[in-house]
């Protein structure tokens, strides 16, 4: 009945495309501290008169890092996101003419990494900006939960390093986009992609059994809608038997699920109170995932199950940005997690900016802080601290997109009783343009 849904939803889509159209993409900033650099969704202008327009934008970002818990101790590096090696380097590309474009992003980390093409795409909008088609390895989701965060929130979408890995847009793989935004519904964006599956190739189902339906049952569903008042994403990829995860736990092949993402906005709330912003996001992930029976929680354990909501209250008149951030995730091997992460940054002089983050985590899961029957659980971030707390002081000098900081950080995890420390600083660089 599913595979039926998805094969009608992509038919209606394709011959809608004769009616509808789009608007731009709808992606946005979430106002995070440590994003980095990212599009703001707005294509180059696009039409019938317009001329040939070029956009180019880089980023550079590296640093001094010492860390008490490493060895060596002291290394090049920047912490906030920005992958895991001695720097990265970004640049960004668009291009359009008239109604088509392209879009292009590679990065590397480290002069000796691989240069990864994040996202590399053309686009065409038709019949009145009404209708857009994108193909390729595609970008930034309009349905997605709107930004990108630094990594102890989760890992980040944008640097995707496995195909198994959380780490990947909903719609990432090479594949094609289709959106509508109906002139006579302004702020209303629906689509469909359709892609190639996202993970490993099941070894259980045989290359003959996967026909069109099953490449179809890999599709993102996706709607958007903003107004001056309101602003919301739901996205759903669907997951067919064609893929599947190797799970380390189990010791076996096992079908992902699907995934969920949404945001909401109340604008209402800027219009009333002008510099507060309220927002939520989230996702969940393993909907109908296959379960499996495991030593220590028993049978039927969806092991691919992550579900995680965060709200976000930002506070930022001229001289000053407060934000508190309370987070919840649960997750198929009973670890569960609620965050909350005040922060306060002071705007001391124009290029001058000071301040601090708090976080704390606790875990009120069966198996918080354990190792289960003396084995490692699959992902470590399945076996977080009963309790973890950090504290991060910074100073920042800036002019323009252009900044340098000091950052000191402490960071604390408790386990029956015991406190493990952790000390570290970053002197970070980050040029951009």
């Amino acid at each position: 009945m599913i595979k039926k849904t998805v094969v009608a939803a992509f038919a209606a889509l394709a011959l809608s495309g004769f009616v509808y159209a789009q608007e731009g993409n709808g992606q946005e900033d979430n106002g995070q501290e440590g994003n980095g650099q990212e599009w703001n969704g707005a294509e180059l202008a696009a039409g019938p008169r317009a001329g040939p327009q070029m956009e180019v934008s880089a980023e550079v970002k590296t640093g001094v890092f010492w860390d008490s818990r490493a060895e060596p101790s002291a290394r090049m590096h920047h912490n906030d996101y920005a992958g895991n090696a001695l720097g990265r380097f970004r640049l960004d590309m668009g291009f359009s003419y008239q109604s088509l474009g392209i879009r292009v992003r590679f990065e590397q980390e480290g002069l000796a990494g691989t240069v990864n093409w994040y996202f590399a795409y053309a686009y065409g909008n038709f019949l009145d900006e009404q209708f857009r088609i994108s193909l390729g390895r595609l970008g930034p989701s309009p349905w997605d939960w709107g930004g990108t965060a630094p990594r102890w929130i989760w890992a980040p979408h944008d640097n995707r390093v496995a195909l198994d890995d959380h780490r990947r847009w909903l719609d990432d793989v090479f594949g094609i986009r289709m959106e509508i935004t109906p002139a006579a519904v302004p702020g209303l964006n629906v689509g469909l992609t359709v892609n190639q599956w996202d993970n490993l190739r099941n070894p259980r189902v045989e290359d003959g059994d996967i026909g069109i339906s099953e490449l179809l049952m890999e599709s993102v569903i996706g709607v958007a809608y903003a107004n001056d008042h309101f602003h919301g994403r739901l996205s759903l990829r669907l997951d067919g038997v064609a893929d599947a995860v190797f799970c380390d736990y189990y010791e076996g092949w096992l079908l992902e699920g699907m995934s969920l993402m949404y945001r909401l906005e109340p604008r209402f709330i800027t219009n009333l109170v002008p510099d507060l912003r309220v927002w939520l996001n989230g996702w969940w992930r393993g909907i109908g995932a296959e379960t499996v029976e495991t030593a220590v929680i028993g049978a039927n354990t969806n092991t691919m199950m992550d579900w995680r909501n965060w709200l976000y209250v930002e506070y930022a008149p001229a001289d000053f940005t407060a934000e508190l951030r309370l987070g919840l995730q649960l997750t198929g091997f009973e670890s569960h997690v609620f965050t909350v992460r005040p922060s306060f940054f002071y705007n001391v002089l124009p290029f001058l900016r000071a301040g601090a983050a708090f976080r704390y985590e606790y875990n009120f899961g069966t198996y918080a802080g354990t190792f289960w029957g003396g084995r490692t659980p699959p992902h470590t971030a399945f076996n977080p601290a009963r309790h973890f707390f950090s504290i991060e002081p910074q100073v920042r000098i800036q002019f323009g997109a252009t900044y340098f900081a000091f950052v000191y950080g402490f960071e604390g995890r408790v386990d029956d009783g015991n406190l493990t420390q952790r000390h570290w600083i970053n002197l970070r660089t980050t040029i951009s343009f």
